[in-house]
């Protein structure tokens, strides 16, 4: 089963690049990642536990289900041509109805900075403790993680702060290669992720701002939308150069950050991408009969009402005991540690196939990936085929899903669905005066 899920999993990955002309596609990434992550935990190295069959039959199943549901909607998407020609010409696609809102924008750039001094005050982090690097800040972290905010401080951050991280890291992505380029704006983005490491003690915050620069840039191409033919031009290979510069910058600080939790470099990374099936067959063997009927995966979209109803409109005292059990569930799997493998233990990691396990074992997962591919495959076409902004910007957000499905399915988290949405609410003003490259100001 292990072998038969590796070749799948490669094949299916290779067969939509060569399909899709793009190595950003959704099919292309999430099963080019879980063939990775399969082959590196088919090496047991470092005494890491070898999972059972069924554990791996599950990801091959959603390995397939999320291919089927790619395809089926790019099959049934019958009409591919463009109904307008303004839209086919990459270089004559402004439209100066509206402007960007920077002012706003910096804004609330200025508020997530404040909010990370704030958090660094109250969690007593220092420049020692940075210096130290981020095993200390995350030592830090935890042991402050029983102090509550205020009532006021912590809905701002779980309703505001937390999502915003996320939608203007999206936007910087936007601005840089279809706007802009203010540097003021990408000034605050880059203090606002450097601060959100500060305070997490982890990598997330680099991830996220180099997967959607990359992600974004691959979108500059002056590509034929019927021969995917490249154009060598000054401004591609300018392009290409800037991609390959973020890429390597952002896997550079990487390691940096890697080396600064833990001195055993590899064996961290190697872990990081090959503990998931172990994670998976031992955090599912803890659910019992426990069903949670898709809220596990979706999670996130119901979370910001029961917060409002019980926090800011106390409607109620307690967390209703469904979705109670459901978060307390998802909240073990990062709090506690266990085993897997000799004197190894790790937290989190469970994977995006957990969450659907969860929902429905083995049917959740079939349904969950076959919607999550038929969702891909949707904002992935129509991003391809208008070269909107707003298309650009949506398919950003479910190509950081598929990236992060080695860790946790992001829908279950409030702060990601919350700023899907402030990311299309900023975006409702500003995607009509985005030219198809960056423009300067005058």
């Amino acid at each position: 089963m292990l072998n038969i899920c590796i070749i799948s999993s490669t094949l299916f990955a290779i067969f939509a690049l060569l399909l899709e002309k793009n190595v950003f596609n959704p099919i292309t990434i999430f099963c080019g990642l879980w063939a990775i992550i399969v082959f590196l935990s088919s090496l047991n190295l470092y005494t890491l536990n070898i999972a059972s069959d069924e554990t791996y039959s599950w990801i091959l199943t959603g390995v397939i289900s999320f291919t089927i549901g790619y395809c089926v909607y790019k099959v049934g998407k019958t009409t591919f041509k463009i109904k307008d020609s303004s839209n086919l010409n990459l270089i004559q696609m402004k439209q100066k109805n509206k402007k960007i809102r920077y002012h706003l924008l910096y804004s609330l750039s200025i508020l997530c900075i404040i909010y990370i001094f704030y958090s660094m005050i109250k969690l007593g982090i220092s420049v020692t403790s940075i210096v130290a690097g981020l095993q200390a800040v995350g030592d830090t972290v935890s042991r402050q993680n029983g102090v509550d905010s205020s009532g006021l401080i912590n809905a701002i951050s779980f309703l505001i702060i937390n999502p915003l991280f996320l939608s203007l890291t999206v936007f910087e992505a936007i601005d840089y290669w279809f706007g802009n380029r203010d540097k003021k704006l990408l000034f605050f983005i880059i203090v606002m992720t450097v601060g959100r490491i500060f305070i997490s003690g982890g990598r997330q915050a680099l991830i996220q701002f180099t997967v959607v620069m990359v992600i974004c840039a691959s979108f500059t191409i002056n590509e034929s939308k019927t021969k995917h033919i490249f154009s060598i031009t000054k401004k591609s290979l300018i392009n290409k150069l800037g991609r390959i510069l973020v890429l390597a910058i952002g896997i550079g600080v990487f390691l940096l950050l890697t080396m600064s939790k833990t001195t055993a470099v590899l064996k961290t990374i190697y872990l990081d991408f090959a503990m998931q099936p172990v994670m998976l067959q031992t955090w599912t063997g803890q659910l019992g009969s426990q069903h949670a009927y898709g809220f596990a995966s979706l999670f996130g979209f119901v979370h910001p009402f029961i917060y409002i109803g019980k926090n800011l409109l106390q409607l109620f005292s307690n967390m209703p005991i469904f979705f109670s059990d459901i978060y307390s569930n998802i909240q073990n799997t990062f709090l506690d540690w266990v085993s897997i493998g000799t004197n190894l233990q790790a937290n989190a990691y469970t994977s995006i196939f957990w969450y659907l396990y969860y929902d429905g074992r083995i049917y959740g997962i079939i349904l969950g990936m076959f919607l999550l591919g038929y969702l891909s495959a949707k904002l992935y076409i129509k991003a391809m085929l208008t070269r909107n902004v707003k298309a650009i910007a949506n398919y950003l957000i479910i190509a950081l899903t598929l990236i992060y499905s080695f860790t946790d399915m992001e829908f279950y988290k409030a702060s990601f669905i919350l700023g899907w949405l402030y990311l299309n609410l900023l975006l409702l003003r500003t995607e009509r005066s985005m030219e198809w490259g960056p423009q300067r100001k005058q």
